[in-house]
């Protein structure tokens, strides 16, 4: 199997000297790896250098992987190979733990990832992104972007309608809008949460993609020996060079292959670059470059928005069947913060099974009566389980920042905002909780007054949806940045980015899709 990703890299340096690569890629994870698929398909000639090797040949899910016992779908508890996986970083002394870390691997972070692909909404884009990136995403790149994702699968109908009882989905989604009211803004109704994931065969004898990562469409074009494609693993950019006598252009990049220590220089030659190594990996190589010379921003901003949750589980009564597995999301406004509501029932999803991000359920017996301190023998396939979970929009934040460290593992300062700790917004988000427990869980609660629990805020870094460290401008005219709308950064001509660094906020949502938009986006823009 190695032998097919056995590429010399003095043979790539020597490649890329006499001018062979049209684009430089580093990093492979949902924006390297979707943009070198995509420029390799329009026959260009890419180079991808990933720091890792190959450790996932898709996504886990589609795999042998850790399983709790209890639960009815597929285990999402991706948790336990992320530990495992990911790369320590580390903090200052007056900073904010840090709970995530890089995965070095061929598909980076999307051979873990839960999954999840909710757009931004309409508001977040028209406040903080350029116009020609909203422009795009809703003129039909977010429908490019799902029906990637998704293998073209889902173009009739949001998984998994049709295959649960339509009668039961329907009452879900109207009994959470009412739920909701007094928090749900004018316009937003719940729905379906969007999955990347092909579930079922398109045809007779065809494997269906299952969970999407960017390693499926890499290895498939390493097995096919595509001409336009070369990887090269285990080596890790250290900084890229500019061209003296055109300061303005990146003249080569230096990196390290892993497994000798060497140093070696790949020369671009005309090649446009592209860091696609995420908000602390692509703002390490910037800072080591020295942008951050001719721009203050690099690396500056990095955040990553508040994900906090709270888990309800109820015993079914002998001959009752468990409540069908749905996730449900809505667009919620609670004390003026903006967030993303997920509705979790019966699924055993990533996020909502870490202990460290939220803590035991609140359970309710047969009889539908709180047990203050349920034994653990309750947690099994006769329990009704729901998750509620609220990602807030955060804004970036200068203070933080990515440290210019030459240290063995990348260095960063982090806070976040205080304001949903206090005891109003506290209170209100067990409220929003409370009032889904009670309309949502399949059987009356005899104590309907008795508040949720509060809920627990994930770590910084927790599901890698950090942002920020190379961001792109505004909606207002002349605002700062790093990158263009374009992508490339201010100041030189063939240097991008394609990562979540250049996210202008930590938005309410998931990223990966937006990303994988952004993604296509400019593989046409570097084409064209």
């Amino acid at each position: 199997m190695n032998d097919f990703f056995a590429t010399d890299p003095d043979l790539v340096s020597q490649n890329s000297s006499q001018g062979f690569y049209d684009y430089i890629v580093v990093g492979s994870g949902i924006g390297g790896g979707i943009l070198a698929s995509e420029l390799a398909k329009r026959n260009k000639n890419v180079l991808l250098i990933e720091k890792g090797g190959l450790d996932f040949h898709t996504h886990v899910l589609n795999t042998t992987r850790p399983h709790s016992a209890y639960g009815s779908g597929a285990s999402q508890d991706n948790n336990i190979v992320f530990a495992a996986m990911k790369q320590p970083i580390q903090t200052t002394p007056n900073s904010e733990p840090y709970v995530g870390g890089p995965v070095y691997s061929l598909g980076g972070r999307s051979t873990l990832w839960s999954l999840w692909i909710p757009a931004v909404d309409r508001d977040t884009l028209n406040d903080y992104f350029p116009g020609v990136i909203n422009d795009y995403l809703h003129g039909g790149g977010y429908e490019a972007a799902f029906s990637l994702l998704t293998n073209n699968s889902q173009t009739q109908a949001i998984y998994p309608r049709g295959h649960i009882d339509q009668h039961v989905l329907a009452e879900a989604i109207a009994q959470l809008d009412q739920a909701i009211e007094a928090w749900r803004p004018p316009g937003h109704h719940t729905d379906l949460g969007p999955v990347a994931t092909e579930l079922i065969s398109p045809s007779p004898y065809i494997f269906p993609m299952g969970a999407y990562s960017s390693v499926d469409s890499l290895i498939q074009r390493t097995y096919n020996r595509d001409r336009h494609l070369t990887i090269l693993l285990g080596t890790e950019v250290l900084w890229a060079n500019r061209e003296e006598r055109i300061p303005d252009a990146i003249a080569s990049l230096i990196v390290r292959t892993i497994a000798d220590q060497r140093i070696r220089e790949i020369n671009t030659r005309g090649a446009q670059v592209i860091l696609c190594a995420g908000s602390i990996g692509t703002a390490s190589i910037a800072l080591s470059s020295g942008l951050q010379l001719s721009n203050p921003l690099v690396g500056k901003g990095l955040m990553d928005h508040q994900i906090w949750g709270v888990r309800f589980a109820q015993e079914i009564p002998s001959g009752r069947e468990r409540s069908p597995p749905i996730k449900l999301s809505c667009l919620v406004n609670i004390c003026n913060r903006r967030a993303l509501l997920n509705v979790i029932i019966n699924i055993d999803e990533f996020f909502a099974r870490g202990l460290h991000v939220c803590q035991q359920p609140q359970v309710f017996d047969q009889h539908c009566s709180l047990i203050k301190d349920p034994p653990r023998l309750l947690f099994g396939a006769d329990m009704d389980e729901l998750y509620v979970e609220l990602e807030y929009l955060d804004e970036l934040d200068d203070s933080n920042e990515v440290i210019n460290n030459p240290s063995r593992y990348p260095t960063i300062s982090i806070r976040r905002p205080t304001d949903l700790l206090t005891e109003e917004n506290q209170l209100q988000m067990q409220m929003i909780a409370t009032q889904i427990r009670n309309t949502v869980l399949t059987r009356e609660i005899q104590q309907p007054d008795v508040l949720a629990p509060r809920l627990s805020r994930g770590g910084f870094g927790v599901v890698a949806h950090e942002a920020g460290t190379m961001r792109m401008p505004g909606p207002q005219p002349g605002a700062s940045s790093v990158v263009d709308a374009d992508l490339k950064v201010i100041g030189l001509q063939n240097l991008h980015v394609c990562d979540l660094s250049v996210f202008p906020v930590s938005p309410p949502a998931n990223p990966s899709l937006t990303l994988a938009a952004l993604s296509l986006r400019l593989a046409e823009h570097l084409v064209t």
